[in-house]
């Protein structure tokens, strides 16, 4: 820190002060802008990590291509990063284990919980595909490493394209959208219990229902029903129910676009929470083996 001037000019302990002041002013000002370009970079690889954890487009193809499935997705976190996550696993030849979750908070502190969840759920998936399983799993290590306070809201299923069923369980989720065939209508799932991390023993159980060709699953996290935040939410999960039974029969696209577009039909509107949403469709096509394609 220097002062300039066109005339010498005499200096009291007083100026000597101030000026010293003012330097520490300066270099707080500096790391302040140093740190804030670290963390800036940190977010930049923190954002694509936790996309890197999210099924890729090749990874979905090559399910796709192996099973009678048809997958679309949307993801939006409220403030670049987040907590939500989800998920696609080959767990057997004719069958697809598929999962949404939605940790508590927003930021970085969330997603670290993501990341943490992902490899719990790929260790998991690799001994289990029974939904209540999985959540009985995932419950106790995240009982073990989560503050008190913080949980996760999952619903996950099997989708078994011999057998035509699909086998679900939910942790705390907002009721799902299920259609059994392109001749059905879509109902909600609803069921009650606790989400993940709350309490050791807490019990989760599996329901089957059938899943037949053009049946669809419609999972979604909660941001999807509270934006705007409620009382007046676009979406509740009735009103989501009735949107999709009005839309003549598309594929899994056609879906994901139908909710998205009447979810933001006007550009002013912003998510409030972090939102994901997942729509599956039995195709039909002929089965050969889902589990042709590197994990």
């Amino acid at each position: 820190m220097c002062a300039v001037d066109q005339k010498a000019r005499a200096f009291t302990d007083s100026d000597v002060q101030t000026l010293t002041k003012l330097a520490g002013v300066a270099v707080s000002l500096l790391k302040s802008y140093r740190a804030t370009l670290d963390l800036d970079d940190q977010l930049t690889d923190a954002v694509a990590l936790q996309e890197k954890m999210l099924p890729g487009n090749a990874r979905i193809e090559h399910i796709q291509s192996a099973c009678p499935l048809d997958v679309a997705s949307y993801y939006k976190a409220r403030d670049g990063i987040g907590g939500d996550i989800w998920g696609i696993e080959a767990t057997n030849p004719q069958r697809v284990f598929l999962y949404a979750a939605d940790f508590t908070g927003h930021g970085i502190a969330a997603a670290l919980n993501t990341a943490r969840f992902h490899s719990f759920v790929h260790i998991a998936s690799q001994r289990t595909d029974k939904p209540a399983s999985m959540l009985r799993r995932l419950n106790e290590r995240l009982r073990e490493v989560l503050p008190v306070g913080q949980f996760a809201t999952m619903f996950c299923a099997t989708l078994d394209f011999t057998a035509k069923i699909m086998e679900y369980a939910s942790a705390g989720s907002p009721p799902q959208l299920y259609r059994r065939s392109s001749e059905e209508s879509f109902e909600l799932l609803s069921k009650p219990s606790l989400p993940l991390g709350i309490m050791r023993d807490a019990v989760f159980e599996s329901e089957t229902v059938p899943f037949e060709p053009g049946g669809a699953l419609v999972l979604y996290t909660d941001g999807l029903i509270e934006t705007p935040r409620p009382p007046d939410p676009i979406f509740t999960p009735d009103s989501l129910r009735a949107l999709l039974n009005a839309f003549p029969r598309g594929n899994a696209a056609e879906l994901s676009n139908k909710i998205t577009s009447a979810l933001f039909f006007e550009p002013a509107i912003e998510v409030d929470d972090d939102l994901t949403m997942i729509v599956a469709m039995h195709t039909g096509v002929g089965v050969e083996s889902c589990l042709d394609y590197e994990i």
